[in-house]
């Protein structure tokens, strides 16, 4: 029983898993780097995985939980964006041929 906790437990609230603040800090810095969203939800989500499969030894709240939140979040706006991105360019280039001069 004693095993299941860290080293450093003394009682109360459980320790942020060791990459919680790494997720967080990369779902935030890819707001602007749309690139590190994607990868922050994957290592949040392996993250979770570790806390379900340790119950008792890290939370699964905070920075863990907000950092794979936001990171979803942009990811998909990343995608809807970039898929308006090219439907724009589409739009404009069959606009473009349509209206030529006869």
């Amino acid at each position: 029983m004693a095993d299941q906790y860290p080293p450093n437990y003394q009682g109360g609230q459980l320790p942020d898993h060791p990459r919680a603040q790494t997720v967080f800090i990369m779902s935030i810095i890819g707001i602007v780097v749309w690139i590190l969203s994607p990868i922050a939800w994957y290592m949040g989500a392996q993250a979770k995985t570790e806390v379900q499969a340790n119950p008792g030894r890290w939370n699964a709240g905070g920075q863990l939980y907000t950092g794979t939140m936001i990171a979803k979040i942009f990811t998909i706006l990343g995608l809807v964006g970039f898929v308006l991105y090219i439907l724009f360019f589409i739009f404009v280039g069959c606009a473009a041929a349509t209206s030529g001069s006869y």
